[in-house]
């Protein structure tokens, strides 16, 4: 649902003050991932009209963005699979892997870490041993979030070094 209604402010902007219903939606919906008591609503109107003065294109170009990542997500855990000699279809990772990266981003550990392996050991129990599962879990989790942290931050130390110069 909130990804629906993000597509929506994304493409089509909407007008917060005449929608009683988005505003409520999207903060209750949010309210697992983000403290919105910190969050103005100003900030969320401002945010609505910077959308809507992006070009068409470029909104493209951003959910074409948004698309290949998700899709690189979806492929990494294909391949860790098949390297894991855990025989799962493509089908069945496209419907348990979205909700294994839902209940990752409620807020209960870092990163998710451990939520994320718990879920694929849980929605993929029927198809390998949970020992194979879990270290699937432990090599997605680090391929998708620890890995790219860990080369983000060499890439950035040059940067981090000017500004404290």
């Amino acid at each position: 649902i909130l990804l629906i209604l993000c597509i929506g402010l994304i493409f089509y902007g909407i007008n917060l003050s005449s929608s009683s219903m988005v505003l409520p939606t999207v903060l209750l919906i949010s309210k697992l991932s983000v403290n919105w008591q910190k969050v103005p609503i100003d900030f969320i109107k401002k945010v609505a009209v910077v959308l809507k003065a992006v070009s068409f294109n470029k909104k493209m170009m951003l959910l074409t963005y948004s698309v290949i990542l998700q899709l690189s997500e979806l492929i990494t855990t294909y391949i860790i699979f098949k390297a894991l000699r855990i025989n799962i279809s493509f089908i069945m990772i496209l419907i348990f892997i979205p909700i294994v990266v839902l209940i990752s981003n409620i807020p209960v550990t870092i990163s998710g870490l451990g939520t994320r392996e718990a879920a694929i050991a849980f929605f993929f129990a029927s198809y390998s041993l949970q020992e194979k599962l879990l270290s699937a879990g432990i090599l997605i989790s680090f391929v998708e979030y620890v890995l790219p942290v860990t080369i983000g931050l060499f890439i950035l130390m040059p940067f981090i070094e000017r500004i404290y110069k």
